[in-house]
């Protein structure tokens, strides 16, 4: 019997490392890795650069999936533009750069600073044709993969996160040119879609060119109506292109009621709808706030959520969290102020829920399944001031 087992995995070894060295060979030959044995492969998610709602990066093991195609569309107004520019400052953070290619000519420096972001980090590519966005895109990316000097110019180990505001936006050059003055002439490109036939021949290069490189690349797009009696009333532009390559569809949707801070309006929510999900299988929607100054909220986002799943309950204008105390971020500021020395903001307590995201299971609590963090002993404040001490608490104006 031993002598048999041991045959077997001689076998085995054999036919592992006789496919190996055929894989090997033929990435060689191809000049890049174009097939894979034993691993997950180029394709395989190693990194991931969250979106600030805790929810949602929860659900995508830790946010949008570095080295894949997602794809954010719906209606004007719902939120994609900020969400894309929040990515883009996520990567920042992390030591990657942003490449926006901004279709729509109505990139704003000021706001982008506002929600943390950096110019010197951003490559802004405001391109009049969808062949000079695709063209300028790839060439950005293999700039700051450059190696110079052994030393790459952002680190392999870094995201680049490409973010296209919009694609319904872009037009090709036979759009743009192939008339007489700049009027638009289909007749040169051979029918009405042009558009979907430029993708279908760019995204089979852009889909496996992005793990290779560690990029998220992130395309807005907009709602249009659905001409084709067999559809529904309305569909995105890309035709079943964007359909397949996206590893993520979501949808986004605003909502007319503001929320305020202080007694004035701030910001607007919004609800994001991950109707196809590659790595997960699972739909789901969240919904998160957008300030009208800095973009994602991610506290007042983190709370409705922590809220909703009675992990944080309310109680005046404190917020119960375990054996703590917490002001949220949206109090008077004289208020967190003057306990800021002896009461943390939510903003922390909500920084260390995410630091140990893996903690966090979905149970069933009276039929409804709901996500818990059952280590609430891991974020606890000491030194809480007394209820006496918390109520002579004078709010300034």
């Amino acid at each position: 019997m031993a002598k048999q087992k041991n045959e077997a995995q001689k076998a085995e070894e054999f036919l592992q490392a006789e496919l190996n060295d055929f894989v090997k060979s033929v990435n060689k030959e191809q000049g890049f890795d174009m097939m894979a044995f034993n691993s997950g492969g180029a394709s395989e998610v190693k990194m991931h650069v969250p979106t600030g709602a805790l929810e949602l990066d929860i659900r995508l093991g830790g946010g949008f999936p570095v080295g894949r195609i997602v794809e954010l569309f719906g209606a004007k107004g719902s939120g994609k533009s900020t969400l894309g520019d929040s990515l883009i400052v996520e990567a920042q953070k992390a030591g990657g750069v942003g490449i926006k290619i901004d279709s729509e000519h109505t990139h704003d420096p000021a706001r982008f600073a506002q929600m943390g972001g950096s110019s010197s980090q951003l490559i802004l590519i405001q391109p009049r044709t969808l062949e000079e966005a695709l063209r300028f895109m790839v060439a950005s990316v293999k700039k700051v993969r450059t190696k110079i000097k052994r030393k790459m110019l952002v680190p392999i180990d870094r995201p680049v996160v490409i973010f296209w505001d919009t694609l319904h936006a872009s037009r090709t050059e036979a759009e743009v040119f192939g008339g007489d003055e700049g009027e638009f002439n289909y007749e040169k490109v051979e029918g009405l879609q042009p558009k979907v036939r430029l993708l279908q021949r760019w995204f089979p290069y852009i889909a496996p060119f992005l793990p290779r490189n560690n990029v998220l690349f992130v395309i807005a797009n907009q709602m249009i109506a659905n001409i084709s009696p067999y559809g529904g009333a309305q569909t995105t532009t890309g035709g079943n292109v964007m359909a397949h390559y996206p590893t993520l569809r979501c949808r986004m949707s605003g909502e007319r009621d503001e929320y305020e801070e202080s007694g004035g309006p701030v910001g607007t929510p919004s609800t994001i709808y991950v109707q196809k999900n590659k790595l997960y299988g699972e739909q789901f929607d969240v919904r998160f706030a957008i300030r009208y100054d800095t973009g994602i909220d991610p506290d007042t986002t983190n709370l409705w959520w922590l809220q909703s799943n009675h992990l944080l309950p309310k109680k005046g204008g404190w917020h119960k969290f375990g054996y703590a105390d917490v002001v949220h971020s949206f109090q008077p500021k004289s208020y967190r102020e003057q306990l800021a020395d002896k009461v943390p903001r939510l903003s922390e307590v909500l920084a260390a829920m995410v630091s140990k995201a893996d903690l966090w299971e979905k149970v069933d609590i009276d039929g409804e399944q709901q996500w818990m963090f059952p280590s609430i002993e891991a974020v606890v404040v000491e030194d809480l001031p007394e209820e006496e001490e918390i109520s002579e608490v004078v709010v300034g104006e």
